[in-house]
């Protein structure tokens, strides 16, 4: 009887997660995990209303115990809104009880049981991975919902063994990125490629490692290397999986540029190497220029446990010989990532909302810092020992509770704050305007104070005592770099130490020598032996090649002069401007700098006009880059619509691979370029919003509406089309001729306004067909827009329509696309106020706009074509479900 009375199952499309909308239940975050069983609802409604109520009543039963006081953000409105659909729900429910007496129990497990069998069993083998990983979701969900409002003892044991199954093999069609590895049936393109099957079988080679079996299930083995190495580690299965693809998609494509792998179908023995060697490069790079010994030849703790795995015989890291076995998925995170991230989160408390002073907290630099500069991390132990100065915390409410170990102070030193560092951050500027202060000045206090004196004799002598004031203010330089870096030299390399001490050994040898050597002869090669550190860093400055060359060379010697001119620095080196760039900048400088010191010389003005003649070079500059560049060439709102036009064309030209329009007609091909610009453009607008650049309503106004068809006609922005339709209808209104091509040429001329019309026109025809529920009087809508679309290819749109009619037409739809918007209360009125403003604009729209001949014949073919003759009033039968439609309401 169950089976005679199951109510007609439809097939309903898995619903897509990710780009779903839940109507009314805006789900609060604190309750993520209702929003899933929400969205099946809203998708199985459609098709059966009594188990999309039984749906919503487990997710509210679901949020309140997981917030019974709705103490959440939203939480109390989200449960309220759901509450009073259920409501509403439940009289309906109560009729399809009267109509259908039968149990939730039945209703479930039979609409389960369909849905299992037309979805799953018969489309398993012939739909897409990622549709039935879709259908799996939704078959669970449904199981959740039936397992939560039925006894298990009432459950049928087929439906119990159907839901076995698809927990079985929903891991098959868990998300993937790429490469759906574990999929059946219809598998994609890309699994069938050789190169990633031999990629595949290279990583599922554990023939030869230590035989694992899965905590949770002893029966099965491992598939590959990483689910072995997840097993002996306890790394999560999302990391996993994602590593997982990423291997097989590196080793795929260094195959694919293997010679002779078509013919092998294998990896060759180069593969892995070459694939290390590009991994590892910037690694060894790095040791190379450290001078250090490279860990990957299992350097590590982690690694010296590994090779013991591999090699049984060998003890492990404690000493004794490893015994290996698997342990849970989540092991890692909680031995490894949780108590490091405990400490972190220890110390952002003890920074006190960043009012505590920065020499009392361990910041992210310090944390890093202990593992990457140091073996110092080697002293945690393997596993980590909890006891180690790294975890202990000197907070006083837990002083009594440490029994070892003594908290591990700041790595880095704690910054001196003085106005000094004002000076040490911007030496060099500092420098040359003092020196060359010295030297206006010595140039203005002898003879008569012009420019030109520089080449006097006794003058140019006097100015060569600016390289003293030089050496003076390096030696100032080198102290309050000693003085300032101090507290970290306990943490610096001793080269790096070394430096600073040089330098300020160097930097004392010039004053004195300079000072004692003044006003002799031996004086100008002194200054040039001074001055030669400066001539390799200006040759490296004009030369950006060389400059690149020697900060990527490992060599000694090169390391040796550049450790000398800069730090040592390995993120970033080599990374310059080309020379063209350099030159355009150097020259912006050099004029910026002749301006300042020609107007300073003779105007007395120093020290703050730098930044004013920046601000007026740069305003000058920019304006001149600017208008070689178009910048500022739309001004104006009308100005955009004009060049608007031209967008997607050059959007499309820099963005798109160059294809023939051979390919596709020219029509289909401008189509094809329009959907992709809207795409970008409507990501740019989006991200926009998102920023809060723009309100809601701008960004509606700048969207362009996604095509949901293969129409014929372009769909533009709404700010582009405002107005054009009320400066058509004002053309139809004062059009006095009786030629189509008098009118319509008017409108061509206005690309927007051509749009705007199609657009309207094909829009209320697809909102009077979605919204009549009658095949006669859809066949009248049908006949009509045939009639219409014929007469304008023919030239006699004229003489088919009424001009005279358009202001009425224009007042009733105005009319019943109001009343549409409107919610209402009582049904059955709603639908009277829709069916009365429906009939008035069709009345409008036969009478009015269609002449006489032209209304009769359309009539009288629409009825011919209609099997029944039924003498009932037209238009009156509608689906107002429709009206609650987001999609189709946000179309009207």
């Amino acid at each position: 009887m169950a089976r005679a009375r199951r109510f007609k199952y439809k097939h309903i499309e898995a619903y897509d997660y990710d780009n779903a909308t839940v109507d009314s239940e805006i789900v609060p975050s604190s309750l993520a995990s209702v929003g899933p069983i929400l969205r099946v609802a809203n998708e199985v409604e459609t098709y059966n209303r009594r188990v999309a109520y039984l749906c919503r009543k487990h997710a509210f039963e679901k949020a309140s115990s997981m917030d019974p006081q709705s103490v959440g953000s939203g939480v109390s409105q989200f449960k309220t809104s759901l509450l009073r659909k259920l409501e509403k729900e439940h009289t309906i429910r109560e009729e399809v009880e009267t109509k259908y007496p039968i149990t939730d129990s039945m209703v479930i497990q039979e609409y389960y049981q369909d849905y299992y069998e037309e979805n799953i069993k018969e489309g398993q083998y012939t739909k897409k991975p990622e549709k039935m990983a879709k259908i799996y979701q939704t078959a669970a969900i449904l199981y959740d919902v039936l397992s939560a409002q039925i006894p298990a003892s009432e459950v049928k044991p087929e439906i119990q063994r159907y839901a076995k199954d698809v927990e079985e093999k929903k891991e098959q069609y868990e998300h993937y990125n790429i490469l759906p590895l574990y999929a059946v049936g219809d598998k994609p393109a890309i699994m069938e490629l050789p190169q990633i099957k031999a990629a595949l079988r290279s990583i599922r080679n554990v023939d030869s490692l230590l035989l694992l079996r899965k905590p949770e299930d002893s029966n099965k083995a491992v598939n590959d290397i990483l689910e072995w190495l997840s097993l002996i580690f306890g790394f999560q299965k999302g990391n996993v999986a994602n590593q997982r693809e990423h291997l097989v998609l590196l080793l795929a494509n260094i195959s694919t540029r293997a010679k002779g792998f078509q013919e092998s179908k294998e990896l060759n023995e180069y593969t892995i190497p070459h694939l290390m060697d590009k991994l590892f490069t910037n690694y060894s790079s790095w040791c190379d220029h450290l001078q250090c010994t490279s860990n990957l030849k299992f350097g590590s703790i982690m690694a010296k446990e590994l090779n013991s795995i591999l090699f049984p015989n060998v003890e492990s890291a404690s000493g004794s010989t490893y015994q290996a076995k698997a342990i849970g998925e989540e092991s890692f995170l909680q031995t490894v990532v949780v108590p490091i991230y405990e400490v972190i989160c220890k110390e952002a408390e003890r920074n006190q909302g960043g009012r505590a002073s920065h020499s009392s907290w361990r910041n992210y630099d310090d944390l890093n810092e202990y593992f990457w500069w140091s073996d110092k991390c080697f002293n945690l132990g393997w596993p980590m020992n909890r006891k180690s100065d790294f975890f202990v915390r000197s907070d006083p409410e837990e002083e009594t509770h440490v029994t070892f170990g003594k908290r591990k102070s700041k790595i880095n030193f704690v910054e001196v704050r003085t106005f000094l560092h004002l000076y040490r951050s911007f030496d060099r500027m500092w420098m040359f305007l003092i020196l060359v202060f010295q030297a206006m000045l010595i140039i203005s206090w002898h003879g008569d104070g012009s420019i030109f004196g520089i080449f006097d004799n006794g003058v140019f002598e006097s100015i060569l005592s600016i390289f003293i004031t030089s050496a003076v203010l390096n030696f100032f330089q080198a102290s309050i770099d000693i003085i300032l870096s101090f507290n970290a030299w306990r943490s610096l390399k001793s080269t790096q130490i070394l430096r600073y001490l040089l330098k300020f050994t160097v930097s004392v040898f010039w004053v004195v020598i300079l000072l004692i050597a003044y006003s002799r002869s031996v004086y100008y090669y002194l200054v040039a032996s001074y001055l030669t550190p400066n001539a390799l860093s200006a040759l490296q400055f004009l030369f950006p090649p060389l400059r690149r060359c020697m900060e990527r060379s490992n060599w000694r010697l090169v390391v040796f002069l550049m450790w000398w001119a800069q730090p040592e620095l390995y993120v970033g080196r080599g990374m310059h401007e080309d020379m063209v760039t350099l030159m355009k900048y150097t020259l912006y400088w050099i004029l910026l700098l002749i301006s300042k010191f020609t107007f300073s010389y003779y105007m007395e003005v120093y020290f703050m006009d730098v930044q004013i003649w920046y601000a007026i070079f740069s305003t000058i500059i920019g304006g001149i880059s600017g208008a070689f560049n178009n910048l500022g060439e739309i001004r104006t709102l009308r100005m955009l619509r004009l060049r608007f036009t031209s967008v997607p064309g050059v959007i499309c030209t820099r963005l798109v691979p160059t294809q023939t329009v051979g390919k596709y007609n020219r029509s289909d091909y401008y189509r094809r370029k329009m959907a992709f610009f809207s795409q970008v453009w409507n990501e740019f607008i989006i991200s926009l919003r998102t920023e809060d650049l723009i309100s809601n309503r701008e960004r509606d106004l700048l969207l362009v509406p996604y095509r949901t068809s293969d129409d014929s006609y372009i769909q533009w922005p709404l700010f582009l089309l405002a107005i054009k339709i009320t400066i058509a209808l004002d053309m139809v209104k004062g059009f006095e001729g009786n030629k189509d091509e008098d009118l319509f040429i008017k409108f061509r001329d206005d690309d927007y306004m051509h749009s705007a019309l199609i657009e309207c026109y094909q829009t209320v025809k697809d909102i009077l067909l979605g919204l009549l529920d009658d095949e006669l009087d859809k066949k009248i809508i049908l006949f009509m827009d045939d009639d219409i679309w014929r007469s304008l290819e023919n030239g006699l749109f004229l003489r088919t329509i009424c001009l005279s009619g358009f202001p009425s037409l224009v007042e009733k739809l105005e009319k019943l696309l109001s009343r549409l918007l409107t919610d209402f209360d009582d049904e059955k009125k709603y639908t009277i106020q829709i069916v009365n403003a429906l009939q008035d604009l069709m009345e409008t729209i036969l009478h009015d706009v269609m002449k006489n001949e032209v209304h009769k014949s359309l009539v009288e073919r629409a009825l011919s074509n209609h099997q029944n003759d039924d003498k009932k009033e037209r238009f009156e039968l509608i689906n107002i479900g429709l009206t609650q439609n987001k999609s189709w309401k946000q179309k009207v």
